[in-house]
């Protein structure tokens, strides 16, 4: 009988036989730096076969559409059905969905009518590779195809306005442009407080023209300065602009200016 560090060292060498072969057919690098050295030997194995029978299925799948895919079971369409046959129907769609390894998720609310006709007439005709796998999961999101631009710039906005205002977090996050990231003005009116106090903070109009954006926010903060100066406070509205860059939103311009002008700083404009 074997003992567990035989049966240990034998997958060990299994394992690095499996990166090799990874890597001589299919290119890919499975170097020491992927993994984790606690990574149990038996974990790793199955992750190496779990890649080994995707590279297979995939050089070797054709293409089909969602609809083929999930078997053509039958559906009705959406504009036979009443908002109570449509609920049922857009459960029963996705249950045979989800059996078949195909998931639709929605990142915001989408109504129900909505995301039934996306499904029977935009995904089904979609086309994916027919690669079937036990345990996989094919993941579809409804904003990859309709995206709602104006909630994700609200979300972008809270983010960065509770980056912007915790002292203790560096103000470089992904939602911000390069532009915004090197703004010493921005970096200035931050260093000049120990402490900030968010009271408020409510977006109160988004106009989106192509990809640009601009968003009026209405603030409400206090903030202890460094200098000795007394608490000081801000209540009212800030412009903020954002760009499109590569499918994402991002924050580019904050108006600080509104901020310094309002209170009694000085000198962090430069």
């Amino acid at each position: 009988m074997k003992t567990k560090k035989i049966k240990t060292e034998e997958l060990q060498i299994e394992n690095e036989l499996k990166r090799f072969k990874l890597a001589m057919e299919h290119g890919m690098d499975l170097t020491e730096g992927y993994r984790s050295k606690d990574l149990p030997p038996e974990i790793e194995n199955q992750f190496l076969n779990y890649v080994e029978q995707f590279e297979k299925a995939y050089h070797h799948a054709s293409r089909i559409t969602v609809y083929h895919f999930i078997g053509k079971p039958e559906f009705k369409k959406e504009k036979l059905l009443t908002d109570n046959e449509l609920k049922c129907e857009l459960e029963k769609v996705r249950k045979i969905m989800e059996k078949k390894g195909i998931s639709i998720d929605v990142i915001y609310s989408v109504e129900d009518r909505m995301l039934y006709r996306f499904i029977t007439e935009e995904l089904f005709p979609y086309e994916i590779d027919d690669i079937r796998i036990a345990g996989m999961i094919s993941n579809f999101i409804y904003e990859e195809f309709h995206p709602n631009h104006v909630e994700d710039i609200k979300s972008h906005i809270d983010r960065t306005v509770l980056d912007f205002f915790d002292i203790n977090r560096k103000f470089d996050s992904i939602y911000l442009t390069n532009k915004l990231k090197s703004n010493r003005c921005v970096h200035n009116y931050r260093e000049a407080f120990t402490s900030f106090d968010l009271g408020q903070s409510d977006i109160k109009e988004v106009i989106v023209v192509g990809e640009k954006a601009e968003a009026t926010i209405y603030l409400e903060f206090s903030g202890i300065p460094k200098e000795g100066l007394v608490t000081q406070e801000f209540s009212g509205q800030v412009k903020v602009r954002l760009l499109a860059e590569y499918g994402f939103w991002s924050v580019d311009e904050l108006d600080t200016i509104r901020l310094i002008k309002s209170m009694d700083m000085i000198n962090l404009s430069k």
